[in-house]
């Protein structure tokens, strides 16, 4: 496995995510049909108008993780990871935590209309959440901790896109769902030999 995109929001607060940078796979590009908000606030992002933003770095295929850390603050905001992203189009998989409910939403959109693919049983409260959107062909995965919460087999979206992240409602400092520690991962790459042990999606890398 090889990370190809990774973001852990270093930062003055209020400034923009854009502004801020990635540590890897940058820059980061407000989606142009979902052009939200992202700030950098506490060494996390949020995102104040709700909307997406994609990382330019490339995965090899279609077959990759998206992962960050979720921040509980309220049941305010909805906020999670997205996949196979379209830059030209309302078109990809994300996984999010919703706002009331705190269950682990599995969706896609294609061509603008977003379809739910299945829910989580349990419920999340405040505190961090690994969240991760997993996708190895038409299986398409939701985790929580590295634990399978979601699972669909979906062939809409096939080409690799970009990894970003997601918020369909919005947050603020105090409130909502904040990111932090964003990583995308080909599955279908070997790391480097030299790359040590890494955490994703539940795994242990060579």
């Amino acid at each position: 496995m090889t990370i190809f995109a990774s973001d852990t929001y270093g930062g003055a607060n209020w400034i923009t995510i854009q502004t801020s940078g990635a540590n890897l796979g940058g820059p980061i590009i407000d989606h142009p049909d979902e052009d939200g908000a992202w700030y950098i606030y506490a060494n996390r992002a949020l995102c104040r108008t709700a909307g997406m933003a994609y990382y330019s770095g490339t995965p090899a295929s279609a077959d990759y993780a998206v992962q960050a850390t979720i921040n509980i603050k309220s049941t305010i905001g909805s906020t999670g990871v997205a996949g196979r992203i379209s830059t030209t189009a309302r078109t990809y998989y994300t996984a999010y935590i919703e706002q009331t409910t705190g269950k682990v939403v599995l969706a896609k959109r294609v061509a603008g209309t977003i379809t739910s693919l299945g829910t989580s049983a349990n419920s999340y409260t405040i505190g961090d959440h690994t969240l991760a959107l997993d996708m190895v062909g038409t299986t398409i995965r939701a985790l929580v901790g590295g634990v399978q919460v979601v699972s669909v087999v979906d062939s809409s979206i096939t080409s690799a896109g970009k990894a970003g992240i997601r918020a369909p409602v919005i947050s603020d400092a105090a409130t909502g769902k904040h990111l932090d520690n964003f990583v995308a991962t080909d599955t279908s790459v070997p790391a480097p030999q030299n790359m040590g042990r890494a955490y994703v999606v539940g795994l242990i890398g060579l």
